[in-house]
């Protein structure tokens, strides 16, 4: 595994490499499947506690990971050692139940369908992801100028992802 740094919420950072730091990864590993998991696990030994935040950030193979769950610190031999879980930015997206919602917020179900192209429905899905998250954490990429076809979709329960 490349050098892990921790990133606060609040700025902060936390190595988890180097001489003489009190802090090291003694196991980690990355989980990731195509249209499947993709997290990384990891645990981590230290002379002192150390606290952990909802939302801490590490990089991993240039992908950015959260830490959704604060961990338990265990002691052993003198040292805490905590199990860690970061998940990728995709659980974000499966979090948001995906409803017919437009940019004023009105919604009637979360079973139906729609004729669209593939630029409405992610006008759609980033309408859901603002609802839920607020407006800006997630944006449409510039695109190019282009459309794609219109096609019937059917969507019945499902989530943003």
């Amino acid at each position: 595994m490349e050098r892990v740094i921790i990133r606060h919420p609040n700025g902060e950072t936390l190595p988890l490499y180097g001489r003489g730091n009190v802090v090291e990864i003694s196991s980690g590993q990355q989980k990731k499947k195509l249209l499947g998991e993709n997290i990384v696990e990891m645990t981590v030994r230290s002379a002192r506690p150390i606290t952990f935040y909802i939302g801490d950030k590490i990089t991993v193979f240039g992908e950015d990971y959260f830490l959704i769950l604060l961990p338990e610190a265990k002691t052993e031999g003198g040292k805490y050692e905590y199990s860690l879980t970061f998940e990728s930015v995709q659980y974000d997206l499966a979090k948001v139940v995906f409803l017919d919602e437009d940019k004023s917020g009105l919604s009637t179900s979360t079973n139906f369908t729609l004729r669209a192209n593939i630029e409405e429905i992610a006008e759609i899905i980033i309408n859901n992801l603002n609802r839920v998250y607020g407006a800006g954490k997630w944006i449409i990429a510039k695109t190019p100028d282009q459309t794609t076809d219109v096609r019937d979709f059917s969507y019945a329960e499902d989530n943003c992802l």
